[in-house]
């Protein structure tokens, strides 16, 4: 049976929705670019500087409150209006399962993040995707500093939220990658093998 959001977003999915889910977890904005019956595929809709920045994956289950700013007296919609703001639906993400998710989204993009949101200690990790097992998967965690930080194993049903492709997750990537070049040990040159010069006449 269909839920009341599945319901308004077939009549309401082209507009930008705030969505509010369980205590401890963050307000979504953004644009519902697929779903399935278990998630959610949002280009993901910064508020500050009014732009599209990534993408989110979040479970439906997690939904308690959702604003569809569909009405021409929101400032918001007359807004995205003006500037011309359109939603872009990233190609080739399943969206079957959280795993699904997981193993579609590493193979486009080379750093992602998986938070589980509890309510006293929120976690996000990010880096790329190292290992999918039956029930768990396997993610490179980086620190502060851009540097892999070892293997972190995460279950899949405690994943809340995944995001990916945002100018942060990039930026990860590409500073993660120059850091773990630089840490690594250089090659020892070999010996040159120059012929003696020949005292012969």
């Amino acid at each position: 049976m269909a839920t009341p959001f599945q319901r308004d977003l077939k009549k309401l999915g082209r507009h930008l929705v705030q969505i509010k889910r369980r205590a401890g977890m963050e307000d979504i904005f953004g644009f519902v670019v697929d779903s399935s019956t278990e998630v959610l595929l949002l280009h993901s809709f910064e508020s500050e500087p009014f732009c599209l920045n990534g993408y989110d994956v979040i479970r439906q289950s997690d939904i308690r409150y959702y604003c569809f700013f569909d009405d021409p007296r929101y400032w918001r919609f007359r807004a995205l209006k003006t500037l011309k703001v359109r939603p872009v639906k990233p190609r080739n993400i399943s969206l079957g399962s959280i795993r699904e998710v997981l193993a579609s989204v590493s193979l486009i993009y080379p750093c992602l993040s998986a938070d589980r949101e509890e309510r006293d200690r929120p976690t996000s990790y990010v880096g790329p995707l190292v290992r999918l097992s039956e029930r768990t998967f396997t993610m490179e965690d980086t620190d502060y500093y851009g540097q892999f930080t070892g293997p972190r194993r995460l279950r899949y049903e405690d994943v809340t939220r995944i995001c990916f492709d945002g100018g942060y997750l990039t930026a990860s990537a590409m500073t993660a990658t120059i850091a773990a070049k630089r840490t690594q040990p250089k090659a020892s040159r070999p010996a040159s093998r120059r012929k003696k010069p020949s005292h012969r006449l």
